[in-house]
């Protein structure tokens, strides 16, 4: 779909809020261009990242929702880490825990790079490794200034849905 078509098609839902998500939009082409649209259409937009793209080039008025890698996953090694260098007061970072140590780490990379407070850090517990409670549980006991999350879609419609 073009930006146009897209405006077009989300105007009868009447919202004030936008959220560009799915797969990594930083990696599609146009998201940019839609981004700047949205804004101009006057929505508040946010943009969910995998962390894996820079943000640089992401409008400033854009609520950014950068995902960080934890070790667990695999994947930390493909951090854009130059971010942390570009969030504002309205971003937030996402840690999805997958063990103790994960969670360990997550609060290290907080306080050598003073996020929380530079914008608002969430905490979600990697789906059937974590449990909520036992999250919940390590935040508690070490006073996180954190927020809590859940993978709220999993939860309803479970780990096979897609498109949810």
């Amino acid at each position: 779909m073009t930006v146009s078509e897209i405006l077009e098609k989300i105007k009868p839902f009447e919202a004030e809020y936008a959220c560009v998500t799915g797969g990594e939009p930083l990696s599609q082409r146009g998201t940019l261009e839609l981004l700047k649209a949205l804004i101009k259409s006057e929505y508040t937009v946010s943009l969910e990242t995998n962390g894996s793209f820079s943000i640089k080039d992401v409008p400033q008025e854009v609520i950014k929702v950068i995902d960080i890698k934890c070790p667990e996953s695999g994947e930390s090694e493909r951090m854009a880490w130059e971010n942390f260098d570009l969030v504002q007061k309205h971003d937030q970072f996402k840690f999805v825990v997958a063990s103790r140590a994960d969670f360990d780490w997550a609060q290290d990379i907080c306080q050598k790079h003073n996020l929380n407070d530079r914008c608002t850090i969430l905490y979600s517990p990697a789906f059937g490794l974590v449990k909520p409670a036992e999250l919940a549980g390590w935040i508690l006991s070490s006073k996180a200034p954190v927020t809590m999350q859940t993978q709220q879609h999993k939860e309803i419609w479970g780990t096979d849905e897609r498109g949810v």
